[in-house]
C-alpha cells in the first residue's frame, strides 16, 4: 500500500472488473425499461403488488404485517397450515423452482421466501405467473 501511495510500481491488488462490467450491465438494463428508472422501479413495485395479491388469493401469508412495506424484491411467505419446508421447498424444486427457507432465527422455520427481481420482471414476467401457478399446486396439494 506504501509503494502504491507513493506511486512506485508495486502489485497492490487485483481490481474488481468483473463487478464493473456487472453493475454496467445493470444499469443499461435499467435504463433500458421503458420509462427509464423510474419505470423499473415502477414494474417491481407493480409486480410486487400482483404477486402479493395473487399470494392472497391463495390464502398464503406475507410474514410482514402487510404488503406496504414489504419489499419490491423479495416475498417472504408463511407457509400454509399443516405444511413446513420439508413439504413445499422439495415440492418447487421438482417442478423447476429454487425457493429458499427462511433466515430470521426466530421465525425461520415458519416462512419461504422467493426473490422477483430484474429480468423476471422487466423482461419475462411469465416466469413469476409459472412459478405462481407451482406454488399454487403445491400450497393445495
Amino acid at each position: 500500500m506504501k509503494n502504491y501511495e507513493a506511486r512506485q510500481s508495486s502489485y497492490f491488488a487485483t481490481p474488481a472488473v468483473q463487478l464493473i462490467g456487472a453493475l454496467r450491465l445493470g444499469l443499461e438494463q435499467m435504463h433500458a425499461t421503458p420509462g427509464g428508472m423510474e419505470g423499473f422501479f415502477k414494474a417491481h413495485r407493480d409486480m410486487k403488488t400482483h404477486i402479493h395479491t395473487e399470494l392472497d388469493k391463495m390464502g398464503l401469508k406475507l410474514l410482514t404485517a402487510n404488503t406496504h412495506i414489504a419489499s419490491n424484491l423479495l416475498s417472504t411467505v408463511r407457509y400454509p397450515q399443516g405444511k413446513g419446508a420439508v413439504d413445499v421447498i422439495p415440492a418447487m424444486k421438482e417442478r423447476g423452482w429454487i425457493i429458499a427457507a427462511g433466515l430470521h432465527p426466530e421465525c425461520a422455520s415458519e416462512y419461504f421466501r422467493f426473490g422477483h427481481m430484474g429480468y423476471s420482471v422487466t423482461t419475462k414476467p411469465q416466469y413469476i405467473t409459472a412459478l405462481l401457478q407451482a406454488l399454487h399446486e403445491v400450497c393445495k396439494a
